[in-house]
């Protein structure tokens, strides 16, 4: 492959010809290759395995306030690291940055491209679906479990795991980082919605 990411490989990571490497779409497909030329800017492979992985379920996506600075990439890059499924940057009432225009543009497709990277460190074959910036009333109206994370909350992040009957597929949980404001928050209230508190050392 040539671009960004063959040039990565012949320059940063310096892979050689005979040299195993691991390759992802991140859709799905893993392929075990060997390296059989490389140049300045590409890595030519012999792929030698292909498989395909199912995606993983439950479906875990993560609803991710919109942070100055670089902490929302920050977020994306360890939501990817730890399995996160897909993330929606979160055009919350309160938030300082709103996404707009060109700027807004730029910005999703720094998360989208930290989310890819992250997935390649990672090794994982399916990397995580970046959505544009949804609103609170965007947040609460899809099915699944909706999960809120605050400080104040009775439950741990391990009581939080999603119970699967014997045989059942699919599934969706969310996880919000923190409640909406009071106005939104009753958008929110449905029998699928529980307040959690993640705490240290805790398996989720």
């Amino acid at each position: 492959r040539g671009g960004r990411g063959g040039r990565h490989a012949a320059v940063v990571r310096r892979v050689r010809v005979g040299e195993a490497i691991g390759l992802v779409d991140g859709v799905g497909t893993r392929c075990t290759s060997g390296v059989v030329a490389t140049s300045k800017d590409t890595v030519t492979c012999d792929v030698a395995q292909r498989r395909r992985e199912a995606a993983p379920t439950p479906r875990v996506t993560l609803v991710q306030a919109l942070a100055k600075g670089d902490r929302g990439e920050l977020a994306v890059e360890l939501a990817t690291e730890v399995g996160v499924d897909e993330i929606f940057p979160w055009s919350a009432a309160r938030c300082v940055v709103q996404w707009s225009g060109e700027r807004g543009d730029k910005a999703l497709e720094r998360w989208r491209s930290t989310a890819r990277e992250a997935g390649k460190q990672s090794r994982r074959a399916w990397f995580p679906g970046i959505h544009p910036a949804a609103t609170t009333t965007d947040i609460a109206a899809p099915p699944g479990h909706l999960r809120l994370l605050h400080d104040g909350a009775p439950h741990p992040f391990s009581s939080a795991a999603p119970r699967r009957r014997p045989g059942s597929v699919g599934g969706r949980d969310r996880v919000a980082p923190m409640p909406p404001p009071p106005a939104k928050r009753r958008a929110a209230r449905r029998p699928s919605c529980r307040l959690i508190l993640p705490r240290r050392g805790c398996s989720s």
